[in-house]
């Protein structure tokens, strides 16, 4: 066991791999419809009696909570949402209606080591197949939605809250966009579709009820990262947790707001943090690691771990 983390502390020191790098906020629209800001709304197709105020209808207190953001806060944001239902809210018909953000030029942030949109999302008080939740992007957006050649990005996001089981709970979204860095302008767009006729159960006790629910979208930020800074850059501030080596589980000494794990190639590590005081690093292969922790005071640090 000795041989292997000298041979590991051996790698990491002859390592010049990038790792840290400071983000740019390209474009964080706030949603503000009536303000003709941040998104505007086509709808395709208006069921019969449904309830056109319910399409991309703005919300400015159903947004996530700011400690679950990672970042801080800019200026009045708000959520979207569509519901399907007529204005007696229980009838529904087929519906299509697209949420399209404004154009981003990222062919002016292309020398950024990694572009990436994030954005929250929740499904609320859906019940069987009746609803389709997609999001799309395209570099050539011709201004109507149902002429674009749009691609279906919906899969290759990290996660995003597609069930349409209520849970109440929002779900944070990441995309990478390095493939789009020559797109002038690029267009991201989020989709609503009712694919179904029918009339809404609300007996919430009935567990095979059918109903299109709900979808709220917020928090769209656009971001990317400059040049990594090298490796060797990266403190030893054990001071800041312990065990180093780990194996399971990274302890903090002090609250940590948000935490990145690194390896030796720069590529970010998917790893949960715990509250706010330990990581789980259980499933990180053995190896030398570069841990980035932004502090609850503001602060940030960076340090070399030990995973075994």
């Amino acid at each position: 066991m000795k041989k292997e983390l000298l041979l590991m502390m051996a790698i990491f020191m002859a390592a010049t791999s990038a790792l840290f790098a400071q983000e740019t906020v390209i474009y964080y629209p706030d949603f503000q419809y009536d303000n003709n800001k941040g998104f505007t709304k086509h709808n395709v197709t208006v069921g019969s009696g449904v309830d056109e105020t319910k399409l991309w209808k703005r919300s400015s207190s159903k947004i996530p909570n700011a400690n679950d953001l990672g970042y801080t806060r800019e200026g009045s944001q708000t959520s979207i949402s569509s519901t399907g239902y007529g204005a007696n809210g229980t009838d529904y018909t087929p519906t299509l209606t697209y949420a399209v953000v404004d154009a981003v030029d990222l062919s002016a942030h292309a020398a950024l080591a990694e572009l990436k949109v994030t954005f929250f999302t929740m499904a609320q008080y859906g019940l069987g197949n009746f609803a389709d939740f997609s999001v799309l992007v395209t570099d050539a957006y011709t201004g109507d939605p149902a002429t674009t050649v749009w691609t279906d990005v919906t899969s290759k996001l990290d996660q995003i809250d597609d069930d349409i089981n209520y849970d109440n709970d929002w779900t944070k979204s990441t995309l990478v966009l390095n493939d789009w860095k020559n797109a002038t302008a690029f267009v991201m767009a989020f989709k609503y579709e009712v694919k179904n006729a029918g009339t809404v159960q609300k007996d919430a006790e009935q567990p095979n009820v059918d109903r299109p629910g709900t979808w709220r979208v917020s928090e769209v930020r656009f971001t990317g990262t400059d040049t990594p800074t090298s490796i060797g850059q990266a403190t030893n501030d054990e001071a800041m947790f312990y065990p180093n080596p780990a194996t399971e589980y990274i302890t903090f000494k002090r609250e940590v707001k948000q935490v990145e794990l690194y390896n030796l190639g720069g590529k970010k590590v998917n790893v949960q943090l715990d509250g706010n005081s330990s990581l789980d690093v259980s499933s990180c292969l053995a190896g030398v690691y570069i841990l980035k922790m932004e502090l609850e005071n503001g602060g940030a640090k960076s340090a070399k771990v030990i995973i075994k």
